[in-house]
C-alpha cells in the first residue's frame, strides 16, 4: 500500500496505512552513528525532528548520560490536529517542545530485548513510563514499530505520542 506524504507549512503529515517491521529478538537492528542521524534517516519522523529543533537541539535537552530515544512517527502527530501541532511547534514554545522531547527519552540504554523485560522505565522528565511486551513491545500504550542502534544508545520508533 502506498503512503502519501503531504507538506503543510513545513510539517509532514502521513496518510494511509503504515506497514513497518516490528522488532523481534535475534534480528539485527539497523544502525546509525548517533540519535540525530537515526531520526533524520527516518522519513516518517520529521515532526519529532521539528520538536527537537524547537527545543534547541538534542545537545540542549540531553546531558552526558546514556539514553534511549522514543520517537513518535508523523502519523501519531497528525492525530493532534493542525492547530495544536502548529502551536506545539511554534518558535516561542521551546519549553513545551523540550518537555515533550524529555518525556520521550529514557534514562539508560535499552535494546528491544532489555526494554521488553521491564514493566516501567524512568524518563528524562522524571516520570516513569509503562512498558509491556504482552502484545508486542509497547511503551505507555504506543507500539514500538522499529528500533535502531546508535553509538549513543537505542532509538525506538513509536506509533503514538507519550504524554509529558
Amino acid at each position: 500500500m502506498k503512503i502519501r506524504t503531504f507538506l503543510f507549512l513545513g510539517f509532514t503529515f502521513v496518510a494511509g496505512a503504515l506497514s513497518l517491521p516490528h522488532c523481534s529478538s535475534g534480528a539485527k537492528l539497523p544502525a546509525a552513528n548517533n540519535f540525530l542521524e537515526a531520526v533524520q534517516l527516518q522519513p516518517d519522523a520529521t515532526s519529532f525532528l521539528r520538536l527537537i529543533e524547537g527545543a534547541g537541539g538534542l545537545a540542549n535537552v540531553l546531558g552526558k548520560e546514556k539514553y534511549t530515544l522514543l520517537v513518535p512517527q508523523d502519523a501519531a502527530f497528525s492525530q493532534l490536529g493542525v492547530d495544536q501541532l502548529l502551536a506545539l511547534m511554534a518558535p516561542d514554545n521551546s519549553a513545551k517542545a523540550a518537555s515533550i522531547v524529555k518525556s520521550h527519552v529514557l534514562l539508560g540504554t535499552y535494546s528491544p530485548e532489555a526494554l521488553a523485560k521491564l514493566t516501567t522505565a524512568p524518563s528524562l522528565n522524571g516520570k516513569a513510563v509503562a512498558v509491556s511486551a504482552a502484545n508486542g513491545l509497547e511503551v505507555s500504550g504506543a507500539k514500538v514499530v522499529k528500533s535502531v542502534k546508535t553509538k549513543e544508545g537505542y532509538v525506538h520508533f513509536l506509533d503514538g505520542i507519550l504524554k509529558d
